[in-house]
C-alpha cells in the first residue's frame, strides 16, 4: 500500500504529461525529430508496443528525476525491439519518442520538484523492470 501512495504523484505527472502535444524541438537534428514526432509511435510499432515504449520512457524519466541510473533500462528496451526486427527507421522513431517522453516526463517531476523517497525509487525500478518482462502469450 506505501509503494502504491508513493507512486500516485507518479500517476497524476503522467496524466498531465499525456495532455501535453509535442513541443518544438532545436538544434541541427530538430528537422528530423520534428517529422519523426509528427507520426504517432502507435503509427509505426503499433499501439501495443508504443504503450509501452512511453510507460518505459516516463518511468525512465522519473528515474532520472530521481538521479537513478536509467540508461540501462533503455538499452535493454531497445534491445528487444532490435530482436523483434525493427528497421532502422523504426528503431529511431521508437529512440526519438523515447526521448521525447522521457525529457516531458523529468521536466514536469523536475518543475513540480516531485520528492523521490526510497519506496518510490523502488517502485520506479520494479516499474521499469516490469516493463522489460515479456507479454504473456504475445
Amino acid at each position: 500500500m506505501r509503494i502504491l501512495l508513493a507512486a500516485a504523484p507518479f500517476f497524476l505527472l503522467l496524466a498531465s504529461c499525456a495532455a501535453r502535444p509535442p513541443a518544438q524541438a532545436t538544434g541541427p537534428a530538430s528537422g528530423d525529430a520534428q517529422r519523426i514526432l509528427a507520426t504517432p509511435l502507435a503509427e509505426t510499432v503499433g499501439a501495443t508496443d508504443a504503450v509501452r515504449i512511453r510507460a518505459m520512457a516516463e518511468a525512465n524519466g522519473m528515474l532520472r528525476h530521481c538521479r537513478l541510473r536509467w540508461e540501462g533500462y533503455f538499452g535493454r528496451m531497445m534491445t528487444q525491439q532490435r530482436d523483434l526486427n525493427r528497421s532502422e527507421a523504426e528503431m529511431q522513431h521508437i529512440a526519438v519518442w523515447h526521448g521525447y517522453w522521457l525529457g516531458a516526463t523529468q521536466r514536469a517531476a523536475d518543475r513540480d520538484q516531485l520528492p523521490c523517497p526510497g519506496d518510490f525509487r523502488t517502485s520506479l525500478r520494479d516499474r521499469a523492470e516490469a516493463l522489460l518482462r515479456p507479454i504473456p502469450g504475445g
